[in-house]
């Protein structure tokens, strides 16, 4: 088995970024969520972000200097939160937007390793907390979280709006 190594992304990633975006949409239109990401758009907020925000990364892993995961982070105040602050002097969380690991590299430790590089992260700029969203069809997800010590504290809930 190959080593892998993480770290920040480039923007000569974007080929990388753009195909694991793809396999993460083809991920969701497979389960059929409705809310598959466009992968092309999804590259170009990671990049710009990567590029123009310092309250924001963009973390890959690679193996034999192929990008085979990526995990981009971003730090938030929610309407909540920032009422949290004011009475806490300025508590931060650090929102995963993007955690994918290419079909083929899964079971590894890099879902692992990119979320500890994105907890280092975040805790070094001041977040208290790490939060993402998983879907309910992705089991797997949800499983690497929870052994990882994530828990649920919320549920967010959809409903399709037919047209007229």
């Amino acid at each position: 088995m190959s080593e892998f190594s993480v770290r920040t992304a480039r923007v000569a990633d974007r080929a990388a970024l753009l195909r694991l975006s793809r396999c993460l949409a083809e991920f969701h239109d497979q389960q059929g969520s409705g809310g598959a990401p466009v992968a092309e758009p999804v590259v170009r907020q990671l990049l710009r972000a990567l590029v123009l925000n310092r309250s924001c990364t963009v973390l890959v892993a690679e193996i034999d200097g192929r990008v085979v995961g990526c995990a981009s982070t971003r730090l938030v105040l929610s309407p909540l939160r920032r009422i949290l602050a004011q009475v806490s002097g300025g508590a931060r969380v650090a929102h995963v937007d993007v955690l994918v690991v290419e079909d083929g590299h899964r079971g590894r430790g890099i879902g692992t390793s990119l979320l500890d590089a994105v907890c280092r992260w975040a805790r070094d700029r001041g977040a208290r907390n790490v939060d993402l969203q998983v879907h309910e069809f992705n089991s797997s997800a949800a499983a690497l979280y929870e052994r990882e010590g994530w828990c649920t504290t919320g549920r967010t809930m959809t409903r399709a709006l037919g047209p007229g």
